[in-house]
This record gives C-alpha cells, sequence and structure tokens, in this order.
C-alpha cells in the first residue's frame, strides 16, 4: 500500500544450538497486542520449546501497532498521528506482514539467531486472523500465477515432436563404422498389457 515504518520484535534463544529451527510469527491482536504470546499459548510453550517468536506492527489502531512509542512510525506512505489509540478507523497495511514473513525466512541476521529457520508458523485471533487469512490468499495467489507461468515457460520451450524410429528397427551406431540396419520382427517388441478384469461383486479379504 504504500511507503511504511513499523515496530517489530523478535525473539530467539539465548544458544541459537538450542533452537528447533521454528519460529511462531503473530500478527499483533487490537486489543491485547501479543495475545497468543502472552496469554493462549503461553511464554512457557513457546520458548521452554526453543522456538522462536517474531511480530510485527501492521495497523495503527490499538494493539494492531504492536509498540506505540517509537518515534516518526509510517504506514501506507503517511506518517501515523496518534498510534496505539482504541479504534476502528485507522489504516492497516497486510503487505507488511507479508514482507516481515518473507524477511524472517531470509535475512541472515534473523536466521543467525535461530540457527537456521525450516518452518514458520502464524497466529491471529479475531480481526488479526481475518488479515492473516488474507495475506495467505495473496500469497497462493501468487504461488499458483508463479506455477503457471512456469508451466507456459516449459511448453514453449519443449522441442517439438518429431517423426520418431521406425516400428520394427533398431539403429546401430558405430564409431568409424557402418553398421547395417538390423530388422527385428515384430513378436519382438513389447505388447501393450491388457486389464485385467475382476468378477463384479467379487469381494476381497485381508489374509490372516
Amino acid at each position: 500500500m504504500g511507503e511504511f515504518s513499523m515496530p517489530f520484535e523478535v525473539v530467539a534463544p539465548a544458544d541459537p544450538a538450542e533452537g528447533t529451527a521454528t519460529v511462531l510469527f503473530e500478527a499483533p491482536h487490537w486489543g491485547l497486542a501479543a495475545i497468543g504470546r502472552d496469554l493462549v499459548l503461553g511464554r512457557e510453550l513457546i520458548f521452554g520449546r526453543g522456538i522462536g517468536y517474531a511480530a510485527v506492527g501492521f495497523g495503527v489502531d490499538g494493539g494492531n501497532i504492536l509498540d506505540p512509542t517509537p518515534p516518526d512510525l509510517v504506514i501506507a506512505g503517511t506518517p501515523v498521528s496518534a498510534p496505539g489509540v482504541l479504534r476502528f478507523s485507522g489504516p492497516t497495511d497486510p503487505e507488511i506482514l507479508v514482507q516481515f514473513t518473507e524477511a524472517i525466512r531470509v535475512d541472515p541476521t534473523i536466521t543467525a539467531l535461530h540457527g537456521g529457520i525450516e518452518r514458520l508458523y502464524a497466529y491471529g485471533i479475531s480481526r488479526s486472523a481475518d488479515v492473516l487469512t488474507e495475506v495467505q490468499q495473496v500469497i497462493t495467489s501468487t504461488v499458483h500465477r508463479y506455477r503457471a507461468r512456469c508451466r507456459r515457460q516449459r511448453a514453449r520451450r519443449r522441442p517439438p515432436a518429431g517423426p520418431g524410429p521406425r516400428a520394427g528397427t533398431v539403429h546401430r551406431l558405430g564409431s568409424g563404422d557402418q553398421y547395417p540396419r538390423h530388422s527385428v520382427p515384430e513378436s519382438a517388441h513389447r505388447q501393450p498389457r491388457r486389464p485385467r478384469m475382476r468378477p463384479a461383486g467379487r469381494r476381497l479379504a485381508a489374509l490372516p
């Protein structure tokens, strides 16, 4: 939606070797910000199992901003004038969540803190869950378009089908010598296998 400058949080094990290469990403809740980490799941469940945690503000209302104290916050190309006010009229930008989750996977500092990242899970509740669903739809649509484009490119690169070898012949090529073409009887070629028919109504039973 435009330029943004929003607060974020990344929590990783003090010793990367104790991590599980897993990060839980949370879209901050409007009323309680990190409700998944602090109330629903709990810090002990997450951090006690070597799971990393990450969150980023994606709106200006209430806890959606994650932390209203940093200066010079920007969303959708507009400076935030009253961050963290409990209202429902402020802007949100789901693209922030898309870019931040991508940064979690590829940023060398974040991946080093966790000793590598192999799994990334997302959590949201109420309005935050709706935004995550929207983000998932955007990502899924992008993946489908990318796969369709790859299929079209493979189809264009595929060489045109030419005439195949004659049935019943084998071509033997030697280095420096000309070998005659040897005929192979038609019976030597594999015949298509007939489908095995099963009588209607026959019941199969497992062997003891």
